[in-house]
């Protein structure tokens, strides 16, 4: 009878697709090979269920993180004080590196939206906004910032995961040169850039990825991508 209400090609797959979203919490900490399954993309395509239809997704890379992240103070710090980091790399130092135009435009545009709601609530906060970043000028810029948007190529080295890392004007940003950040303001960092995500295949249970550094540093949530991100669709 569940076979027949759920119907479909596969009225199974139906199904488990429509009891994983009625079970599952929005919050999963998948190990092994789940790290590099998209679970919260799981459908029937094109025409449905998909998961998503139910749920937003969130993952942690592990428990210890979970658990800090919940110990520590959860509220947005107040609005009047509140910086914003807005930074995008168009040209990198890396000569095989495609430029990205789009990231101009789409920090300018977060940022425009952002001064018309802060003259509107005549809101002291701020933005920080850095053009063509270096690395140094992000991690100083970062030192006091709540939220980071990130806009810029990204690169996951299989080879040294502690070497994956952000591709600035003037250096590759690496884990290991994050990991030394002291940011405790930090609450939202979204990354626009490939491969943030992407962990190392080899070691799927070592959670070792910018997205996951950047929880290790203090930041409540992040948006981050598992695989390539087209420039176009960074706006």
């Amino acid at each position: 009878a569940q076979e027949h209400a759920y119907g479909g090609k596969f009225p199974m797959l139906n199904l488990i697709i429509h009891l994983m979203a009625c079970l599952l919490t929005q919050l999963r900490c998948p190990t092994g090979d789940f790290n590099f399954t998209p679970l919260h993309a799981a459908g029937m395509f094109p025409d449905g269920p998909h998961l998503s239809d139910q749920f937003v997704s969130s993952y942690t890379p592990t428990l210890n993180a979970l658990l800090k992240a919940q110990q520590d103070p959860l509220s947005l710090p107040s609005v009047d004080t509140i910086k914003i980091l807005l930074a995008s790399v168009e040209h990198t130092f890396c000569l095989n590196a495609a430029p990205l135009p789009g990231t101009v435009h789409e920090i300018s545009t977060i940022k425009s939206i952002l001064d018309d709601k802060q003259a509107a609530s005549q809101s002291s906060a701020h933005a920080a906004v850095l053009y063509g970043a270096k690395s140094q000028a992000l991690k100083d810029e970062l030192q006091d910032a709540s939220i980071l948007h990130l806009a810029c190529h990204g690169v996951q080295d299989s080879s040294d995961p502690l070497q994956s890392g952000f591709l600035m004007a003037d250096e590759k940003l690496t884990i290991r040169d994050l990991m030394k950040l002291k940011l405790p303001k930090a609450f939202l960092a979204i990354l626009s850039a490939c491969h943030t995500a992407r962990g190392d295949d080899k070691q799927p249970d070592q959670t070792v990825h910018l997205a996951a550094t950047m929880v290790f540093l203090g930041f409540k949530s992040v948006v981050a991508t598992m695989w390539y991100v087209l420039a176009f669709c960074m706006v």
